[in-house]
């Protein structure tokens, strides 16, 4: 299972939380069911999720190949699926992420940007 803690989102130069990035098998299945420290689970090349496992309802963000918000599905349901062609990223989040469509969002780790799976703007 390869996951990575210690990122954090950023949108409009203000840091809105810790973000864990998930790449394993488990974390991507179980997805916010999970106890994490972080508030929020970043799917890297993802485009389809599902809501079987959260014991509450889910903010679902979906951004582009640029970390850019093309979509979202606030207070999802438990039990439910959600698929956005147009993603190449799936953000989940336990509160309201202040954003709007096309806001581009800043996933920051160690003090520095950091180059994500699919990331065009790798090293900026």
């Amino acid at each position: 299972m390869r996951t990575h803690d210690g990122f954090e989102l950023m949108i409009h130069d203000k840091c809105l939380g810790s973000v864990r990035l998930a790449e394993g098998f488990t974390d991507r299945l179980m997805g916010m069911s999970r106890p994490f420290r972080s508030t929020m689970l970043l799917l890297p090349n993802c485009r389809w999720v599902h809501t079987f496992f959260p014991w509450s309802s889910i903010n679902i963000y979906f951004l582009d190949e640029r970390y850019t918000l093309v979509s979202a599905r606030l207070n999802a349901g438990v039990g439910r699926c959600f698929f956005e062609p147009s993603a190449c990223h799936v953000l989940e989040s336990r509160f309201l992420v202040p954003a709007s469509l096309g806001d581009y969002f800043l996933i920051r780790g160690g003090g520095r940007e950091t180059s994500l799976p699919g990331s065009r703007r790798q090293g900026r």
